[in-house]
């Protein structure tokens, strides 16, 4: 595995769950693809500009991720899958995902193609 690809793809993912990074149309349209769509936990599909309406106006959460990993999947086309935890600031309530992100190459830079959160049960 290519451990400097990993490191830049999970920088991305990290990126994306940071509120500032959140909160900027500008920002987000530079990380995810023109073409990029979400299946999100709701089980909606969303495109890139419903994200960038809808991400600056969520409240304000914690995330941490773990068992992150990558796979290429061809040349310059990565998926890296990722258990996210997150808690509500506000509200404090808790949850648990699955995450999986396609990734692409365009003009140097890798920019998120898909991505999809699967909820997964307390334990």
């Amino acid at each position: 595995m290519n451990q400097q690809l990993k490191d830049l793809i999970k920088k991305i993912e990290v990126e994306l769950l940071q509120a500032d990074v959140r909160r900027s149309k500008e920002r987000l349209g530079g990380l995810l693809a023109d073409d990029f769509f979400e299946f999100g936990q709701s089980g909606d599909k969303y495109n890139k500009q419903d994200i960038l309406e809808m991400l600056p106006g969520l409240p304000e959460e914690k995330f941490l991720v773990s068992d992150f990993e990558i796979q290429e999947l061809f040349p310059e086309t990565v998926l890296a899958t990722y258990l996210l935890e997150r808690e509500e600031l506000e509200t404090k309530k808790k949850s648990r995902s699955r995450r999986s992100s396609i990734y692409q190459k365009h003009n140097d830079t890798y920019r998120m193609l898909f991505h999809q959160g699967t909820p997964v049960a307390d334990q």
